[in-house]
């Protein structure tokens, strides 16, 4: 049902960001950039595959590290299961807040113990967030004209490291100032009950404090364990370097495409901070109008619009579209096991 509920939710704000992919499309001729990327080469395009499902298990061997560590007996095939998990929910619901909890729902069903699942889960958003701010920082040092260049994409792009910033200080303040903290939000929940913004105070306290604790047992852990989380940290660097790599390769793919790769890989991080705390589930829409206004930096006229799509089309609704196969296949496999024996043999002959 919680499952239902988030993906319902993704495909109403999909709508919204698929009105904003329209719009974006209006200066660019999508018909012959449709064109331009049937005839791309398959070679580079098929690195480009390879570089996703890359990700994907380099964000598996992150989680199996984690849990490993902490005693669960876990494999790598499961870890898949629970990157697959947190890539498809993460894409598919608003802010990618869906992510977490069904990554966690995910490992209670493997008998994982809640509050490693909450830990390992946890860690994984608050190293990626971290990691993101420190890819944004070179992009600033190294190639400021990619995000400078536009008015609105220099807002979002700082609202994107803002935000990001403001997790990670909540995380650190969990363990270092955690009565700190827990006392700020008390007052602003209590604030906004007296203004009516929210009711059932007691039940936003409840959850307030719940959530912290949940971060202060994340961070803790990092503090006590920090060979796991540098061991998350390396899987989650080579996870985004072969995610933000899709771009090179598709673009290689395509007829006069060339392109430096630092120049796409800062693009890349460029669009990921822009759309990271936007409310539209992948940033569906957003993300592709931010990436036409980076690649026209980059590339002549005629091939932004076949780059942006190839690009894009890899990165997000092909890795999208995988894991939700791999976590179906999951699905069909856990049930057939459930089957009485004698139920399996029929079904099979």
């Amino acid at each position: 049902m919680q499952a239902l509920k988030y993906v319902i939710t993704g495909v109403l704000l999909a709508a919204v960001g698929i009105s904003f992919l329209i719009s974006a499309f209006r200066d660019y001729d999508l018909s012959h950039a449709i064109e331009l990327v049937l005839q791309a080469n398959v070679g580079p395009l098929f690195a480009a595959l390879a570089l996703s499902v890359a990700s994907l298990l380099f964000c598996a061997g992150s989680f199996f590290f984690m849990l490993r560590s902490i005693g669960e007996k876990t494999n790598f095939v499961r870890a898949v299961n629970y990157a697959c998990t947190y890539i498809f929910f993460g894409n598919v619901t608003p802010a990618a807040l869906g992510s977490q909890p069904m990554t966690v729902l995910a490992m209670r069903r493997d008998k994982a113990d809640v509050t490693h699942a909450v830990i390992a889960s946890l860690l994984n958003t608050i190293l990626y967030k971290l990691l993101l701010i420190c890819m944004g920082i070179v992009v600033l040092c190294y190639a400021p004209e990619i995000v400078l260049g536009n008015t609105l994409l220099t807002i979002l792009y700082f609202w994107g490291m803002f935000f990001n910033l403001m997790f990670i200080t909540v995380c650190a303040m969990a363990i270092w100032a955690y009565g700190l903290l827990r006392r700020i939000g008390t007052a602003g929940i209590s604030l906004l009950a007296r203004l009516r913004i929210i009711k059932r105070k007691e039940k936003w306290l409840f959850r307030f404090t719940h959530m912290m604790q949940r971060y202060r047992e994340g961070a803790d852990y990092v503090r006590r364990h920090p060979s796991v989380a540098c061991k998350m940290l390396g899987c989650i660097f080579f996870q985004r370097i072969a995610a933000f790599s899709i771009a090179f390769f598709a673009v290689k793919s395509l007829a006069g495409g060339d392109a430096s790769f630092f120049a796409l890989l800062a693009a890349q991080v460029a669009a990921a901070l822009t759309v990271d705390s936007l409310p539209i589930p992948g940033g569906v829409g957003i993300s592709e109008s931010v990436t036409l206004q980076l690649y026209s930096g980059v590339f002549a006229e005629a091939l932004v619009a076949p780059a942006m799509l190839l690009t894009r089309g890899i990165f997000f609704y092909f890795t999208t579209l995988f894991c939700g196969v791999v976590l179906l296949c999951f699905r069909i496999f856990r049930k057939k096991r459930k089957l009485p024996l004698s139920e399996t043999l029929n079904s099979e002959q």
